[in-house]
């Protein structure tokens, strides 16, 4: 399914046109009426799961939310990217110059106190979610305001989902508060990369299909093996299934 032109967004790195294309792929799909779930996957990611085992576990889990929340101590830096006013954030290839500018306009800021989206709880997490067609409605009902708050923001990708759940009534919906990584079904490897990609030494394979998460980031061309042996394993699971 290809998102129409008049939906596409120009992306650039840092901006809220991030944002903004999350919302438009997510609009475009809801639209059509036919999901119970919607998930957030990029280009670098692998289910290390089979069809079938994905769809019993969110028959088995539905309603649930599967936003991942980072440990508190990631927070109060995190913060600050939605309670200030950010200019020229787009320049990520000068950051030099970014820095230079920024400090410029969030020193008077700090002295005088300004802040803004004091009325809710901002929170971090992975990008990479799965949701409810609820929760989907209800974040595509606040849009515009989600549009308004993060408006001359920094890299607020990674604080959209956890901050709106977080402040809504979804919140008791949300799968688990206990691990990050557990919360979105994601396995990330944030300990050896940034993020780790797999396929670098032996065990990732089976450490992969040993996981009880679902989807896994990040691949790369660089190490194909790992690529062609998890779409293999998968492949023969989802023929199987077929065939019962």
């Amino acid at each position: 399914m290809l998102v129409p032109d008049d939906m596409r967004v120009d992306v650039k790195w840092g901006t809220s046109s991030q944002v903004h294309a999350d919302f438009s792929v997510l609009d475009f799909a809801y639209k059509s009426g036919v999901y119970d779930y919607f998930h957030y996957l990029s280009g670098v990611d692998m289910p290390i799961k089979s069809n079938d085992y994905i769809h019993h576990f969110f028959e088995e889990n539905k309603g649930r939310e599967f936003v991942g929340f980072a440990p508190l101590s990631q927070k109060k830096g995190y913060e600050r990217r939605l309670r200030k006013y950010y200019f020229l954030c787009s320049l990520s290839r000068h950051h030099f110059i970014y820095d230079k500018i920024s400090k410029f306009f969030l020193l008077p800021q700090d002295i005088l106190g300004i802040e803004r989206n004091k009325d809710v709880e901002i929170q971090k997490g992975e990008v990479w979610v799965s949701i409810s067609k609820e929760f989907a409605g209800f974040a595509l009902d606040k849009k515009e305001e989600i549009f308004h708050r993060i408006d001359h923001s920094v890299c607020v990708d990674e604080l959209i989902w956890q901050t709106l759940i977080w402040n809504s009534k979804f919140k008791d919906r949300i799968y688990s508060l206990q691990d990050e990584h557990t919360g979105c079904m994601r396995e990330i490897d944030w300990k050896r990369g940034l993020p780790y990609v797999w396929g670098q030494e032996k065990n990732d394979y089976e450490q992969l299909m040993s996981s009880d998460k679902l989807f896994a980031r990040k691949f790369s061309s660089s190490y194909p093996e790992i690529i062609d042996a998890i779409f293999d394993t998968i492949s023969k699971q989802n023929e199987k299934g077929r065939t019962l």
